[in-house]
């Protein structure tokens, strides 16, 4: 059986910890030793100490504004997926006060700075707007246009011009063919002409 890899998070909020963290853990033979003690008693267990050598601070587990998958690599070529993280120790510095909600501001990269508050804000929404989109959606569903909309169906082909430029335009309809109608009105048949019938000439009697 293979074992589980549990992977985690580390944010660090002192630079100098931080930075001698990374040096010990990049040495080839490196002895560092990390270790995390979560209170479960209190706080729901999301606060305890992070031990580095003779470094004691505290440490609070929070939640990321989404979840970061982790690859790893053995030729830097192809990417095997490992993980999926939704949680990240944050390291404080010591006399930082605990947070009040155990959740992060901030995501992993550089993009995703204060991202809960831009992208994850509790909206405002009314709820007869949110009524009409649904019945507009069923209404679609049903192959019904919805109220007030006229759906126009247009076919486009993908055409070159003589410089070399493409662009999409709309296919020209061709007319209809017209429809014969034959003597009784009825229509698809063509109406039949009679042929002349040719006469044998007479008999011319021989004198």
């Amino acid at each position: 059986m293979v074992d589980r890899e549990e992977q985690y998070v580390l944010r660090v909020q002192d630079k100098a910890v931080a930075a001698r963290i990374r040096k010990q853990l990049n040495q080839e033979h490196s002895k560092a030793k990390l270790d995390v003690r979560l209170d479960a008693s209190h706080s729901d267990g999301r606060t305890g100490q992070f031990s580095f050598g003779s470094e004691v601070l505290p440490v609070t587990l929070l939640d990321l504004p989404c979840v970061v998958e982790s690859y790893k690599t053995y030729d830097d070529s192809h990417l095997v997926k490992m993980c999926d993280v939704g949680q990240m120790l944050h390291v404080q510095t010591e006399g930082t006060s605990q947070p009040e909600h155990f959740e992060s501001i901030n995501g992993v990269t550089p993009a995703m700075r204060n991202a809960r508050k831009r992208h994850f804000n509790n909206a405002h929404v009314d709820h007869q707007e949110v009524q009409a989109v649904e019945d507009d959606l069923l209404q679609l569903a049903s192959g019904r246009a919805p109220q007030n909309m006229i759906i126009e169906d247009i076919e486009e082909e993908y055409k070159i011009d003589e410089h070399g430029n493409g662009s999409w335009q709309p296919v020209e309809k061709k007319a209809a063919p017209k429809v014969l109608l034959n003597v009784k009105g009825e229509p698809g048949t063509k109406p039949k002409r009679k042929k002349p019938v040719k006469k044998a000439p007479p008999d011319v009697e021989q004198l």
